[in-house]
C-alpha cells in the first residue's frame, strides 16, 4: 500500500502533478510567511486536528500532533496509524511513519492554515484546523486562496486611497476607503483601460468585495467587477463571474465563457477545466482537446 503523504499531491514516490491552485500556493505563502506563527511555538500546531485538503480524494485524512512523546496519530475515515514527529530546529519538521521518514520544511501556519513544505519540492501540503473550517469556510484549495489573500495580503496594514467618482463602463464608483499593503496613501488610482505595461506586472486588488487588475503606477487595467480573480498566464487570466470560471485577456475582455466549475491557469496553450463530474482541455481559444 503506498504511504498517504501529507502532500496531498506527491504519488507514486512524490510524482507531483502542477495544476493552477498549487503554482498560486507557490506564489502567496513566501508573501504571507512574514505573517505566520513561529514553527517553534509548537503549541501552534499541537492538539489540533489537521484536515489535510486534498481535492483528488474521497478519503477523509485527519493529523493530530502530540505532545506526549511527540506521537503522530492520522485518522483516515477513522481508521487510525501512530507515528511520530519531531521539531528539528531551523523551520524543520521530520515525520516518522511506517513507510518512511519525511522531511517538511514551515511554509505558513496561523490558528486556522498549516503549510508545510516538501524538502526538494516546489509544493505545499496543506492542512486547515477542523475547527475553523466552517468558520472561515475554508472547504476548498479555493476558498483557502482567498482567505489567505484576504487576511494577509489585502488587510495587514490600514493604508487609505481616495477614489474620486468617477464614471468606468456606465458605472460610477463612489469614494472609498481600502486596506492594502499595496498603495501608498492618499494615492489616487487613475482609471486606464489600456495599460502600457506587461500583464506579468499587473497586482490583484480589490474594491467594495469585486476584484481587478491594477499595473505597477496603479492604474486600474481591468475594472473591479469580478466576483474572484487570479493571475495572468499566456495572456490570459481566470475570474469568477456568478459562481463559474471563465478567462478574460489584459483588456479585460472575456474570451472564454465563464461556464466552469474549476479551471487552471493556462501553460503550454492548455487548461484543465471541470463541469460537473466531467473534466477535460482547452486551448486558449476555449476549444475543447481530444487528447492532453
Amino acid at each position: 500500500m503506498l504511504f498517504i503523504c501529507m502532500l496531498a499531491v506527491i504519488k507514486n514516490k512524490f510524482d507531483i502533478t502542477h495544476n493552477f491552485m498549487k503554482t498560486f500556493l507557490l506564489e502567496i505563502i513566501p508573501k504571507i510567511k512574514r505573517f505566520s506563527k513561529k514553527l517553534d511555538d509548537l503549541s501552534v500546531i499541537t492538539n489540533k486536528h489537521w484536515l489535510l485538503v486534498d481535492e483528488e480524494s474521497i478519503n477523509k485524512t485527519v493529523f493530530i500532533f502530540r505532545e506526549k512523546n511527540n506521537q503522530l496519530l492520522v485518522s483516515t475515515d477513522g481508521k487510525i496509524e501512530k507515528g511520530t514527529w519531531e521539531y528539528l530546529g531551523n523551520n524543520s519538521l521530520i515525520i516518522d511513519r511506517a513507510d518512511g521518514s519525511y522531511l517538511f520544511k514551515h511554509g505558513f501556519v496561523d490558528d486556522s492554515v498549516l503549510a508545510l513544505k516538501v524538502d526538494g519540492k516546489d509544493e505545499y501540503a496543506i492542512l486547515v484546523n477542523e475547527n475553523q473550517i466552517e468558520e472561515n469556510s475554508l472547504d476548498s484549495i479555493d476558498h483557502i486562496l482567498s482567505f489567505l489573500r484576504n487576511e494577509y495580503l489585502e488587510q495587514v496594514e490600514d493604508k487609505f486611497i481616495e477614489v474620486e467618482p468617477e464614471k468606468i463602463k456606465d458605472t460610477v464608483i463612489e469614494k472609498v476607503e481600502i486596506k492594502t499593503p499595496i498603495l501608498a496613501k492618499q494615492n489616487k488610482l487613475k482609471y486606464t483601460f489600456k495599460s502600457d505595461y506587461n500583464e506579468t506586472e499587473f497586482r490583484l486588488h480589490k474594491i467594495q468585495n469585486k476584484w481587478g487588475y491594477i499595473d505597477k503606477d496603479n492604474n486600474v487595467a481591468i475594472d473591479f467587477v469580478f466576483d474572484d480573480a487570479f493571475p495572468f498566464s499566456e495572456n490570459l487570466a481566470c475570474v469568477m463571474i456568478a459562481g463559474k470560471k471563465g478567462f478574460i485577456d489584459r483588456n479585460g475582455e472575456l474570451v472564454i465563457e465563464a461556464i466552469y466549475d474549476s479551471a487552471t491557469f493556462f501553460k503550454s496553450g492548455k487548461s484543465e477545466v471541470r463541469i460537473g463530474d466531467e473534466s477535460y482541455m482547452i486551448n486558449i481559444k476555449g476549444l475543447k482537446l481530444t487528447n492532453r
